[in-house]
């Protein structure tokens, strides 16, 4: 008695392929941007203290005060709305809304005679309120 193959593993999948296709079932599906969502404004209260104190704070570049200082920093957002449709195990739509941030990175730095500048890149997120802490050193030249 002979046995033959029936099919090869690659047939077979391609196979289950087509009859899936062809019942419309899908398996997989990929997020598509739907929409723009809302957009506004978000203000940030970034309280910046040195040591040593009394160092004048600039956000980048401009002169803010002298530390302990609280700058209110002023950026836009916007929503996308992506969405995506699920057919496996049953029909179903999911949606996901993302976040998005124009120009929400700064430049904070300190600056006091007889010590060296002090800056930090911050990237703000939504933040309510943050505090920051810069150190200068010393100058030995």
């Amino acid at each position: 008695m002979k046995f033959g193959r029936i099919a090869t593993p690659g047939a077979f999948v391609i196979a289950l392929g087509a009859l899936l296709a062809v019942s419309g079932c899908k398996t997989a599906s990929q997020w598509q941007f739907s929409r723009q969502g809302k957009s506004g404004k978000i203000t940030t209260l970034v309280t910046v203290r040195t040591q040593p104190t009394d160092a004048e704070v600039s956000v980048d570049g401009k002169y803010q005060g002298r530390s302990p200082v609280e700058i209110p920093i002023r950026y836009v957002y916007k929503t996308r709305v992506y969405e995506r449709k699920e057919y496996f195990p049953y029909p179903h739509f999911e949606e996901r809304e993302l976040v998005g941030y124009e120009r929400n990175d700064f430049t904070i730095g300190a600056f006091v005679v007889g010590y060296r500048v002090a800056e930090k890149e911050i990237e703000l997120k939504g933040e309510e309120k943050i505090e920051l802490v810069l150190t200068l050193e010393k100058r030995t030249d």
